[in-house]
């Protein structure tokens, strides 16, 4: 059988699992309440489904499940941002930021001779996604389409699709949190008020 169709069924497998995953978030955040018997459930049902260790976004949900830190509420809360389960107005939508591996401590971005790919919808006084891929090539930094491990820098903008795990937004998140697994790629994934904020001091 060809290899590549084999990965494509695999891939189709671990869709419908997340799709799953995102349904069952759905049903627990349909009465307004996260309770504890239910992140017990969502526990095994991750674990049973393998998806903490088959899919990079729901291993993120997966290690804030077990963090003893989070309380109930932060955890309502990082549902809503994982299942898209609750709208927001538009000037209300939260970054996926507080929920992926952004950079933390960041000092400084490079431009010059650097590699950035812009994912998610950008809206900030500089304008859109094209506005500031234009301003990072004005500051010598190079656009890229797609993700790579030579890539420098991810750039996340603002949750704009409920459906975002499995958006070309989705894709490359979860494909650069699978090439930083390896050693040798040390691309950056930084947040658009990260991206934003260092502009302003150029």
């Amino acid at each position: 059988m060809d290899k590549s169709f084999n990965i494509c069924n695999y891939q189709k497998i671990i869709d419908k699992n997340v799709d799953e995953c995102i349904g069952i978030c759905k049903g627990i955040l349909s009465d307004d309440e996260f309770k504890e018997s239910e992140k017990i459930f969502l526990l095994d049902w991750i674990i049973k489904n393998e998806l903490d260790k088959k899919d990079s976004m729901v291993k993120i949900l997966f290690d804030e499940l077990n963090n003893s830190n989070n309380t109930l509420d932060d955890l309502k809360e990082i549902l809503i941002k994982f299942s898209g389960g609750v709208l927001t107005p538009s000037d209300e939508i939260k970054s996926m930021s507080t929920l992926l591996p952004i950079e933390k401590d960041l000092e400084s971005i490079e431009f010059i001779n650097k590699s950035f790919c812009l994912t998610g919808k950008f809206s900030s006084a500089y304008g859109n996604r094209k506005a500031i891929e234009n301003i990072i090539k004005d500051k010598g930094g190079n656009i890229k389409e797609t993700v790579s491990q030579s890539l420098d820098y991810l750039v996340i903008g603002e949750l704009g699709n409920t459906d975002w795990v499995h958006s070309t937004f989705g894709r490359k998140i979860q494909t650069t949190l699978e090439n930083k697994k390896k050693i040798y790629c040390e691309t950056k994934i930084v947040s658009e008020q990260q991206l934003l904020s260092f502009l302003k001091n150029e």
